[in-house]
């Protein structure tokens, strides 16, 4: 197979959505094409900014955070989509850099990691007190797991499930202490 056919190939695979450019070699490898044509290919799409693995992160990063994940599952799932880690490391802290001319926008729009976290968690909350669930253990795990399965570390998932708690039970003594007074 020759070096206008990986080409064309490769231009036809990006045509559909962005890329990354480790997307791009294993397809196409698949395809059958030599690592030379390969690598031309890839220089081409590079060259006319068809493929931007840079580009790609931060435009994932806020999309990921838009659905509630966390930086931990979003550098992973980079990862898998074949980009190095450390460009991956890199995109994401110049996107979140305060010295970036986009970065009040980028805050207002994904909001912090915790408060991504909060939001989560206050949701469950309430979904588990309305389906008939208290404020206890029970819902501190279930929460714990969620925020862990979303990839927030740790030490965000212990604030948040703390803030949260106390919300709820405050809330929840509210609710009890006006129902006591309408009585």
């Amino acid at each position: 197979m020759n070096s206008e056919k990986c080409r064309q190939a490769a231009l036809r695979y990006v045509a559909v959505r962005m890329r990354t450019e480790g997307q791009v070699q294993d397809y196409l490898r698949r395809k059958g094409f030599e690592e030379d044509h390969i690598s031309e290919a890839v220089d081409m799409l590079r060259e006319y900014r068809y493929v931007d693995d840079t580009s790609y992160c931060m435009s994932y990063y806020k999309q990921a955070c838009l659905k509630g994940r966390g930086r931990k599952r979003i550098e992973k799932e980079l990862e898998n989509k074949m980009i190095p880690r450390q460009v991956v490391s890199e995109a994401i802290s110049t996107l979140l850099s305060e010295e970036s001319p986009l970065y009040e926008e980028i805050m207002e729009e994904i909001l912090s990691e915790k408060e991504r976290a909060v939001k989560v968690a206050r949701k469950m909350a309430h979904d588990y007190i309305s389906s008939g669930g208290g404020a206890d253990r029970k819902l501190m795990a279930k929460m714990g797991r969620r925020l862990s399965a979303l990839g927030y570390g740790s030490q965000t998932i212990y604030s948040v499930i703390g803030q949260v708690m106390n919300e709820t039970v405050k809330q929840m003594d509210e609710e009890t202490q006006q129902e006591q007074e309408y009585i």
